[in-house]
Protein backbone atom coordinates (compact mmCIF):
# COMPACT_ATOMS: atom_id res chain seq x y z
CA UNK A 1 0.00 0.00 0.00
CA UNK A 2 1.29 3.47 -0.82
CA UNK A 3 1.29 6.13 1.85
CA UNK A 4 1.99 9.72 1.01
CA UNK A 5 0.79 13.21 0.41
CA UNK A 6 -1.94 13.99 -2.07
CA UNK A 7 -1.41 17.22 -4.00
CA UNK A 8 -4.56 18.72 -5.44
CA UNK A 9 -4.66 18.87 -9.24
CA UNK A 10 -5.18 22.63 -9.23
CA UNK A 11 -1.92 23.14 -7.27
CA UNK A 12 0.26 21.51 -9.92
CA UNK A 13 1.78 23.59 -12.73
CA UNK A 14 0.83 23.04 -16.35
CA UNK A 15 3.36 20.92 -18.24
CA UNK A 16 4.59 22.83 -21.30
CA UNK A 17 7.77 21.27 -22.69
CA UNK A 18 9.66 19.57 -19.86
CA UNK A 19 9.13 18.29 -16.36
CA UNK A 20 11.02 16.27 -13.75
CA UNK A 21 9.54 14.62 -10.67
CA UNK A 22 11.90 13.11 -8.12
CA UNK A 23 10.77 10.94 -5.22
CA UNK A 24 11.79 8.29 -2.74
CA UNK A 25 9.59 5.27 -2.29
CA UNK A 26 9.59 2.18 -0.08
CA UNK A 27 6.85 -0.41 -0.47
CA UNK A 28 5.48 -2.34 2.48
CA UNK A 29 3.46 -4.69 0.26
CA UNK A 30 2.51 -5.22 -3.37
CA UNK A 31 -0.99 -4.07 -4.32
CA UNK A 32 -3.33 -6.62 -5.89
CA UNK A 33 -4.41 -4.06 -8.50
CA UNK A 34 -2.76 -1.18 -10.33
CA UNK A 35 -1.30 1.35 -7.89
CA UNK A 36 -0.85 5.05 -8.67
CA UNK A 37 2.39 6.62 -7.48
CA UNK A 38 1.47 9.99 -9.03
CA UNK A 39 -0.43 11.40 -11.96
CA UNK A 40 -1.74 14.69 -13.27
CA UNK A 41 -4.74 14.44 -15.48
CA UNK A 42 -8.15 12.89 -15.73
CA UNK A 43 -9.55 9.42 -16.11
CA UNK A 44 -12.96 10.54 -17.33
CA UNK A 45 -13.82 8.44 -20.39
CA UNK A 46 -16.05 11.18 -21.82
CA UNK A 47 -13.29 13.81 -21.63
CA UNK A 48 -10.59 11.35 -22.65
CA UNK A 49 -7.73 9.91 -20.68
CA UNK A 50 -5.03 12.42 -19.72
CA UNK A 51 -1.89 11.11 -18.00
CA UNK A 52 0.75 13.82 -18.12
CA UNK A 53 2.67 12.81 -16.18
CA UNK A 54 1.81 9.50 -14.57
CA UNK A 55 3.71 6.77 -12.77
CA UNK A 56 1.92 3.56 -11.85
CA UNK A 57 2.89 0.17 -10.45
CA UNK A 58 1.84 -3.15 -11.99
CA UNK A 59 -0.34 -5.38 -9.82
CA UNK A 60 1.34 -7.98 -7.60
CA UNK A 61 4.96 -7.19 -8.60
CA UNK A 62 5.22 -3.36 -8.56
CA UNK A 63 6.98 -3.00 -11.91
CA UNK A 64 7.23 0.69 -12.81
CA UNK A 65 4.75 1.77 -15.49
CA UNK A 66 5.50 5.38 -16.61
CA UNK A 67 2.81 6.95 -18.82
CA UNK A 68 2.07 10.28 -20.48
CA UNK A 69 -0.40 11.82 -22.88
CA UNK A 70 0.87 13.08 -26.23
CA UNK A 71 -0.99 14.75 -29.08
CA UNK A 72 -0.96 11.36 -30.87
CA UNK A 73 -1.82 9.04 -27.97
CA UNK A 74 -3.69 9.41 -24.69
CA UNK A 75 -1.86 6.59 -22.94
CA UNK A 76 1.74 6.49 -24.20
CA UNK A 77 4.76 5.28 -22.28
CA UNK A 78 6.77 2.25 -21.24
CA UNK A 79 4.87 -0.89 -20.31
CA UNK A 80 7.22 -2.12 -17.58
CA UNK A 81 10.61 -1.08 -16.22
CA UNK A 82 12.74 -3.75 -14.55
CA UNK A 83 11.61 -6.74 -12.53
CA UNK A 84 9.57 -4.79 -10.00
CA UNK A 85 10.35 -3.00 -6.76
CA UNK A 86 11.44 -5.09 -3.80
CA UNK A 87 9.56 -4.74 -0.53
CA UNK A 88 11.05 -2.76 2.37
CA UNK A 89 13.80 -1.26 0.21
CA UNK A 90 14.18 2.46 -0.48
CA UNK A 91 14.32 3.62 -4.11
CA UNK A 92 15.09 7.06 -5.54
CA UNK A 93 13.10 7.53 -8.73
CA UNK A 94 13.23 10.46 -11.15
CA UNK A 95 10.62 10.78 -13.89
CA UNK A 96 11.64 13.16 -16.69
CA UNK A 97 9.45 14.24 -19.59
CA UNK A 98 10.68 16.61 -22.33
CA UNK A 99 10.16 17.47 -25.99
Amino acid sequence: MLEGKTVQHSELPEVDDELSVSLRIRLKSHHSGWATVFRKGTSDEEEGLIRTPGLFLHANNSKLHPRFTGNWEGNAGIDAVGDGLLLNKWYHITYTLSD
